[in-house]
């Protein structure tokens, strides 16, 4: 939850493109303090390093902003791919459901850290199909909590989700809105399991983690759909391999993302339906 005067976030179009200064206030001030680093992002030869400069923009400038309402806090970016060309320089090649696979993967792995008893989303901005499944993924976050610390269960968790009046100038007042609050006290089990952790939108030969990934999760998805108590006990083994599969799958896919001519070309399709039963998997 942002405060108001941090709202004229200025970046919402693309990260990889240069823009040239056009209002007063903190926003550009720590933009053109960063610009730089944009170029940078911009001059990237791998995606990888493209990720890499973002998240490092992201990150120092947030930082920056905070320092100039005199706030203080961590700052940990997740950068996530986006589909078409949201700046109009650089074009992203890919399946939308890349951006939701990508951002459980990060996120899942910071939620299981700790029993966190609320999640806060701010929906204010955002590329078309993002705030819909940014707000999806909040709801499988919740269920991975309730997964991994039984004393969240009697309560739940918190979801308040907020939006902001539109920034016309720096100067204005902006209203911060809660638009939903709910408590999830159930966990979210995938009904329709998905039979590959990847897909190749071209020709390519990932049948080896497929299996490895139907192998783990099914057992043990299946027993919470119906459920099983004793055959949930007996799939942990299975379900032990859920994180090294993981990790190798979201590999398998970094490797396949090319950059030519500022142009992102995904040549694996990452599912997040498979992700999530991966972590739920390994924490149930």
């Amino acid at each position: 939850q942002a405060e108001d005067g941090i709202r004229d976030f200025c970046l919402s179009r693309g990260l990889g493109d240069v823009y040239k200064r056009q209002l007063q206030g903190a926003c550009y001030e720590c933009y053109d303090e960063l610009r730089g680093k944009v170029k940078e992002s911009g001059n990237a030869g791998t995606y990888e390093e493209l990720r890499i400069r973002v998240k490092q923009f992201v990150e120092e400038y947030v930082s920056c902003l905070l320092n100039s309402y005199g706030r203080t806090g961590r700052v940990e970016a997740v950068v996530c791919p986006a589909v078409g060309s949201p700046g109009g320089k650089w074009f992203f090649e890919g399946n939308a459901a890349d951006f939701e696979a990508v951002a459980l993967y990060e996120l899942g792995k910071t939620a299981v850290g700790r029993p966190y008893k609320r999640i806060v989303l701010d929906l204010t901005h955002g590329i078309n199909f993002m705030p819909a499944l940014t707000l999806r993924l909040a709801e499988k976050l919740a269920g991975l909590l309730l997964a991994t610390y039984a004393e969240l269960h009697r309560e739940g968790v918190e979801l308040l989700v907020y939006n902001s009046d539109p920034v016309r100038s720096p100067s204005n007042h902006v209203n911060v809105n809660r638009i939903a609050r709910t408590r999830i006290r159930s966990i979210l089990v995938p009904q329709d399991l998905p039979k590959k952790i990847l897909r190749a939108r071209e020709r390519e030969e990932i049948r080896t983690i497929n299996t490895r990934y139907s192998d783990s999760v099914k057992l043990t998805i299946s027993a919470m759909v119906y459920p099983m108590p004793l055959v949930l006990s007996m799939s942990r083994i299975k379900a032990a391999n859920s994180p090294a599969i993981l990790e190798e799958a979201v590999k398998l896919w970094l490797n396949r993302v090319t950059v030519r001519d500022h142009k992102v070309q995904r040549r694996l399709a990452l599912s997040p339906e498979g992700v999530y039963a991966l972590l739920l998997s390994s924490k149930a």
